[in-house]
């Protein structure tokens, strides 16, 4: 979990595996997004939280799931 992610400036990360970080920040103009067929999960320190702007940090896992 000592990976640091940061999406600003218009960033779109499409995950296509589940990722395991230790902080992830996030723009308002960027987004995380799941490929067809999948939805994210994301859960900061065990508790489930919705992906939008932000800073997230401890253990902040992003798993995909299908549909």
């Amino acid at each position: 979990f000592g990976i640091t992610a940061k999406f600003a400036n218009n960033s779109n990360w499409i995950i296509n595996r589940d990722s395991y970080l230790g902080k992830l920040v996030i723009d308002s103009s960027s987004k995380i997004t799941a490929p067809k067929g999948f939805k994210i999960e994301m859960t900061v320190n065990g508790v489930k939280t919705s992906i939008k702007e932000g800073v997230y940090e401890g253990e902040v896992i992003l798993k995909l799931v299908k549909l």
